[in-house]
């Protein structure tokens, strides 16, 4: 029987996206004057979701001066995206400690970034909690 050893792998690669070492791609996500350079490893952006597969791919990826893949995401906030790499780094999701606004923009990143698992765990968490979502702000609610 084999051991694993699951909690050993998130909390290295946990370290990995905290100290940022050897990254190899940046990105660029918000919108002025909100806008945050995120330093990540193509590695394991391109394993965990194919939209950073094609990403960064050698038809699509430009580079930056340094060498480094570059990508542009102003669409999603760095609030969003940090939610995001944290899933794909180590697989966690705290949706508890997130406003609704947050959680909802997280469900349109995820769509776009093509990260099925986490869609479809947003989506969950969403139909579970719908009244807290209605009651905080209806007509914001119904417009997104």
């Amino acid at each position: 029987m084999a051991t694993t050893y699951f909690n050993d792998l998130a909390d290295d690669f946990k370290k990995l996206y905290e100290t940022k070492e050897d990254y190899d791609a940046i990105i660029i996500v918000g919108e002025e004057p909100n806008v945050k350079e995120l330093q990540v490893h193509s590695f394991i952006l391109r394993t965990r979701s194919s939209y950073f597969r094609s990403a960064f791919s050698s038809n699509w990826a430009e580079r930056n001066n340094n060498g480094h893949l570059f990508l542009k995401k102003p669409n999603i906030s760095a609030l969003v995206f940090e939610i995001i790499l944290k899933y794909l780094y180590y697989g966690i999701v705290d949706f508890q400690n997130q406003r609704n606004e947050i959680i909802l923009e997280l469900l349109f990143a995820a769509d776009e970034l093509v990260i099925q698992r986490l869609i479809d765990s947003v989506q969950e968490f969403v139909i579970t909690n719908c009244h807290k979502f209605i009651q905080s702000n209806p007509i914001k609610m119904l417009d997104i």
